[in-house]
C-alpha cells in the first residue's frame, strides 16, 4: 500500500512540491542523460525544438545529442539551467552566440506562428461572438498578440541583424546591444488587464467553464515563457555581445594603429616633412619649427596639413609612434 494514500490531499502536494523543488535545484550538465532531464523538468520539453533537438533521443546524454544537431552544449545548459534555476554563474565568453541567436529566432517563431494563433483558436471556440464582451475580450487579446508581435518584429529587424553584422566582422559604432536593449518593453500590463477580466467577469457554463480556465492557464503560461524569452536576452545575450563589442572595437584600434604605423615609410614624405615631424615629436610648436627650420610660420602649416594628408596621422602621439617605428628619432630621446 502506498504510505501517501491515506495523507490529506494538502500533504501530498505539499510533499511533491518539495520533491520538486528539490529536483529542479540541480544544475544539469553534459553527462546527464536527456530523458531525465525532461523527467525532471518538462518544461525542457519547449526548449528542444528552438534548440533543433528532436524527440526520440533514447539514453542519449545532454552532449551526444547537442553534438549530433551541431548545438552548443555549454550554451544550452546555461540556457537550461538559467531558466529553471536562476543560475547566474555563467562563464559569458563560453557562451556561442549563433546558438543564442538560433533559439531566441526559434522561440520568435513558436510564438508568433504556433502559440499566439493557437490561443486566439481556442478563445473563438468558446466564446459566445454575439456577445459585447466577447468581442472585447477577443479584442484585448488582438491588442496583447500585436505588443508581443510588435516587440519580435523590433529585434527581427534590428536587433538580430545587428548581431549578425558583429558575428561577420562588422561594427557599426552607431549603435550598441545596450540601446537596442534600453527599449526592451513587454506586454505585461495589457496581458494582466487581459487575465483580470477573465478571472473575474467572464461568465461560463459547464459546458465552456473548463475551456475557458483551459486558456487562463495558457495565458499564464505564455507569460512566464515570454518573461523567460527576455530573461535569456538581457541575462545572456546581451553580456556576450557586449564582449564581441569591445573585442571588435579593441581589434579596430589595432588596425587603426597597423595602419597609421605601416601606412607607408618616411619615404612617402620629403625631407621638410620628416624634419617638421621630428620637431613635433620633440614638443615644438609650429612657431618654434618655423624659427628652428627657417621657413615661415605659413609654410609649417602647411607641411603638417600634408603630412597628415598622406599618413592619415593627426595627433603628436601618433606622430611619435611613427617616427621611432621610421627610426626618425631614437625612443630613449623621447623617453628622457
Amino acid at each position: 500500500m502506498c504510505p501517501e494514500k491515506h495523507l490529506p490531499l494538502y500533504r501530498i502536494t505539499e510533499r511533491h512540491n518539495i520533491h520538486r523543488k528539490m529536483v529542479t535545484n540541480k544544475i544539469y550538465e553534459p553527462a546527464d542523460r536527456m530523458a531525465m532531464l525532461i523527467e525532471d523538468c518538462p518544461d525542457v520539453l519547449e526548449m528542444l525544438g528552438r534548440f533543433g533537438i528532436p524527440l526520440g533521443f533514447g539514453e542519449k546524454t545532454v552532449a551526444e545529442l547537442c553534438q549530433a544537431q551541431e548545438v552548443d552544449c555549454y550554451t544550452f545548459l546555461c540556457v537550461v539551467n538559467y531558466i529553471l534555476n536562476n543560475v547566474g554563474d555563467v562563464d559569458i565568453q563560453r557562451l556561442d552566440v549563433p546558438t543564442l541567436m538560433r533559439y531566441l529566432r526559434a522561440s520568435h517563431v513558436y510564438y508568433l506562428q504556433f502559440l499566439l494563433p493557437f490561443i486566439r483558436e481556442q478563445l473563438m471556440a468558446c466564446l459566445d461572438h454575439e456577445t459585447t464582451l466577447s468581442r472585447l475580450i477577443l479584442r484585448l487579446y488582438d491588442d496583447y498578440a500585436n505588443e508581443v508581435n510588435t516587440h519580435m518584429q523590433l529585434e527581427e529587424d534590428k536587433v538580430f541583424p545587428y548581431v549578425d553584422s558583429l558575428l561577420s566582422g562588422r561594427h557599426d559604432n552607431e549603435n550598441s546591444i545596450d540601446a537596442f536593449m534600453s527599449t526592451h518593453n513587454n506586454a505585461d500590463t495589457t496581458l494582466r488587464e487581459l487575465k483580470n477580466i477573465m478571472t473575474r467577469y467572464l461568465p461560463s457554463d459547464v459546458r465552456t467553464g473548463n475551456h475557458l480556465a483551459h486558456i487562463l492557464y495558457s495565458l499564464y503560461r505564455n507569460e512566464t515563457w515570454l518573461a523567460n524569452h527576455a530573461r535569456v536576452e538581457e541575462a545572456l545575450l546581451t553580456p556576450a555581445i557586449r564582449m564581441v563589442e569591445h573585442r571588435l572595437r579593441h581589434s579596430d584600434v589595432n588596425r587603426r594603429l597597423s595602419q597609421m604605423i605601416s601606412h607607408g615609410d618616411a619615404g612617402e614624405l620629403s625631407a621638410r616633412e620628416r624634419d617638421i615631424v621630428v620637431g613635433v615629436v620633440q614638443g615644438m610648436s609650429n612657431k618654434e619649427i618655423a624659427e628652428h627650420l627657417f621657413i615661415s610660420l605659413n609654410t609649417v602649416v602647411t607641411h603638417r596639413r600634408n603630412i597628415a594628408r598622406k599618413l592619415h596621422i593627426h595627433s603628436p602621439a601618433g606622430l611619435t609612434i611613427y617616427a621611432i617605428v621610421n627610426n626618425l628619432v631614437d625612443i630613449s630621446e623621447i623617453c628622457t
